[in-house]
């Protein structure tokens, strides 16, 4: 073809190019045993060597009566190349490790978009154990050494950390406080909170139903069994699955806190985790709490309230800055951004929803709670009916009752038990009998009210006017907007006040005309 072909002659020279990784010393059965034995549970689980594995692949060789056996060298770049195919190294990380680690490390997850959010729209709780030992009394005024637990809530869209509170152990009553602290530090209720799946933070007190339906159903939510979160005013709750923390984002402000909080003290003692056994560091916490060296929980809590406003709030955070956010600082967006638009209720309400709910049964003689005996004049008309209880858990000497339609009742006290024979006073008798005879003389003037025929009932008193209007020209009086709660029992509490008031006002009254008539008696 009057080509010039010279090019031939270097080529024929070139040595044959080899096909790699095809492995012709392995058969596809040693193959198979080989992967067998690397992907196998209970040896994967034990982090082994490719010794150990060429040390069972002999083993089974035996058995099967090979005649030749591969070297340890060819199963250990047989291991190499399949350790780089795709899926592979993860398929042997789930063996290894477990579902739950590989849910933790290597399955995908997706990044969520806080920008569209307004500030307190999305909360989110949790708590932490810090590993720092502080000095904590106890309530025989014993001290002893612990680590405190943090509970907090982080608000999504600005990254701030509100309602903290230091704890020796956290529990449902904790949870409820620092829900009602970020409330009234944020002046506003979030639309949805998301919360940890513990039970400290997800039970039938604070939901409203079963922890077990995992989902909020909104069918099961009775107006005065709704739980403590949608009682305070959330729209909505959800909470994370078990061991799945990665959609929980305060947990990343948890760690902020580990590394340039808790490595400040002296009593910082490391983490002592599954992944990160070495970062415990060894220190004599009983000898360091004998000679006063441990701070007390109260001073760790302002320590922990001063790093909070001066570096964290302040601090360039990278979540906000790899979104492209304007501003770039929790404390920037907190004061920059909209807040949503939704007021706390009154305080007494909050207050109210801190006590623990349960229900009770009236006997004749009251009600039994903490093996203790509570007794009031109005329980007298609940005799073998099952009535909802109130109580702070710091003061168990008084039950706050209500009926089934969440109507105060009374606020029984605990009362003295009374003694056999001679050891009887008679203070103690008097007084029965003066409530024998209240609870009679009641329960007759009810029954006359009940026969009395409609002739003889009396219309009740019309007022004397009605639809009176205002004409006066001026401001209306500004008035702090609060939400109106709902609950019956809230507002029972509230026409209660009311009464009693009234009849201070009665008891002043009557006391001003007495004074009176003296005074014009002695005028005369």
């Amino acid at each position: 073809d009057g080509q010039n072909h010279d090019h031939f002659k270097v080529l024929a020279l070139c040595r044959k190019p080899r096909a790699k990784e095809t492995f012709p010393s392995l058969t596809a059965e040693q193959r198979a045993i080989i992967e067998n034995i690397w992907f196998d549970k209970e040896f994967a689980s034990n982090n082994p060597t490719v010794e150990l594995l060429y040390e069972h692949f002999s083993e089974t060789a035996k058995e099967r009566g090979w005649e030749t056996c591969p070297s340890a060298k060819t199963i250990s770049r047989y291991i190499k190349y399949l350790m780089d195919s795709p899926g592979a190294a993860s398929a042997h990380y789930l063996s290894a490790k477990g579902l739950q680690e590989w849910k933790n490390k290597k399955q995908v997850k997706c990044k969520r978009d806080a920008s569209t959010l307004e500030v307190m729209e999305y909360v989110v709780a949790d708590a932490h154990t810090f590993d720092v030992w502080v000095q904590y009394t106890t309530p025989n005024g014993k001290g002893k050494a612990i680590r405190p637990v943090l509970v907090a809530w982080e608000d999504v869209r600005s990254r701030r950390i509100l309602g903290m509170i230091v704890c020796e152990h956290s529990n449902t009553q904790i949870v409820k406080e620092s829900f009602i602290k970020m409330v009234y530090e944020a002046g506003c209720v979030p639309l949805e909170a998301h919360m940890d799946n513990g039970k400290d933070f997800a039970n039938h007190e604070t939901l409203g139903q079963d922890r077990k339906l995992r989902a909020m159903e909104s069918a099961l939510m009775d107006a005065e069994e709704k739980g403590f979160y949608l009682a305070m005013g959330v729209k909505r709750w959800s909470r994370s699955l078990p061991f799945q923390p990665w959609d929980k984002p305060i947990e990343r402000a948890f760690n902020t806190f580990c590394l340039q909080f808790s490595r400040k003290f002296k009593s910082y003692t490391g983490t002592l985790t599954a992944s990160r056994t070495t970062s415990k560091i060894k220190k004599d916490i009983p000898r360091m709490l004998e000679r006063g060296e441990l701070l007390t929980i109260d001073e760790f809590m302002d320590a922990l309230e001063v790093f909070r406003a001066d570096w964290y709030d302040m601090h360039e955070h990278r979540g906000l800055k790899e979104a492209g956010e304007h501003y770039r600082t929790p404390r920037g967006v907190w004061d920059n951004e909209p807040h949503i638009q939704r007021p706390a209720p009154p305080r007494e309400y909050a207050a109210m929803l801190l006590m623990k709910p349960a229900q009770a049964k009236v006997t004749t003689q009251g009600i039994t709670k903490f093996k203790t005996l509570y007794t009031a004049d109005e329980l007298a008309h609940y005799v073998d009916q099952t009535v909802g209880i109130r109580w702070d858990v710091d003061d168990v000497r008084r039950l706050y009752v209500y009926d089934k339609e969440g109507r105060k009742v009374c606020e029984a006290c605990s009362a003295e038990l009374m003694q056999f024979g001679e050891r009887v006073s008679e203070a103690a008798l008097e007084e029965l009998h003066r409530r024998k005879n209240r609870q009679l003389s009641d329960v007759r003037a009810i029954l006359e009210q009940y026969r009395t025929p409609p002739e003889l009932r009396l219309d009740p008193s019309q007022p004397a006017a009605v639809g009176k209007l205002d004409l006066m020209i001026g401001h209306a009086p500004q008035r702090k907007v609060v939400a109106l709660p709902t609950d019956k029992e809230y507002r029972s509490e509230t026409v209660s006040r009311k009464k009693k008031s009234a009849a201070g006002d009665e008891f002043l009254t009557e006391k001003a005309g007495a004074a009176l008539e003296r005074l014009r008696a002695m005028n005369e």
